[in-house]
């Protein structure tokens, strides 16, 4: 999906499977990203809280720091074992960030709990995070509600106290290695971007 400013103060869209889920490996960090900075306005915290955390999950899309920061977000780090009701309750925890997303209605049939492997819980899911998996499925993006959500951030029009700091750490040099379609933007873009490679 692809937003264009046409300068009247509209949005133009255009998208190939807006709608359709698919995995989305890293770009997930950007639905963490608003989290957290929710989570430390909750607080009467800055924007920058869990920043020892959130800098290494946006900027090097680094997994061990993402793993930290869901734990931190949920309060739900992964279990080894437990009964129906402990899987329930822990479940319901780490979807922190889905329903943050479905109160800005930004939500759709999206799949936001899981973390990026591998990570602070070990090298593959196992205990409740891949019970988790097994049971709800993999976390699951779509174009169109990906590209709602960096316009909501870069408009401010989604945890505005925090616009300038989540902007700063989505910030690309066209030509950087996090930067994806970067290359082909002219010289000058401004340029942010959250990239996500697997496979």
């Amino acid at each position: 999906t692809v937003l264009r400013y046409d300068g009247n103060g509209r949005w133009r869209r255009g998208s190939f499977g807006g709608s359709a889920l698919a995995f989305p490996a890293s770009t997930v960090k950007l639905a963490y990203l608003v989290a957290a900075v929710h989570w430390c306005a909750e607080r009467s915290r800055p924007p920058d809280c869990l920043d020892a955390d959130v800098r290494p999950m946006v900027v090097d899309s680094d997994n061990v720091a993402t793993g930290r920061v869901v734990d931190a977000l949920s309060g739900a780090p992964n279990l080894e074992s437990g009964t129906d009701a402990e899987f329930a309750e822990w479940l319901t925890r780490r979807r922190y960030t889905e329903r943050l997303l479905a109160g800005y209605g930004l939500l759709g049939g999206q799949r936001v709990l899981n973390k990026t492997w591998p990570t602070n819980s070990g090298e593959e899911p196992v205990g409740f995070e891949k019970l988790s998996i097994e049971r709800i499925g993999r976390n699951a993006l779509a174009p169109d509600d990906s590209a709602r959500l960096m316009l909501a951030i870069e408009e401010g029009v989604i945890e505005p106290q925090a616009t300038n700091y989540m902007k700063s750490l989505l910030q690309r040099e066209r030509y950087g290695g996090h930067g994806g379609y970067g290359r082909g933007l002219p010289p000058g873009t401004d340029f942010r971007a959250k990239n996500g490679l697997a496979y």
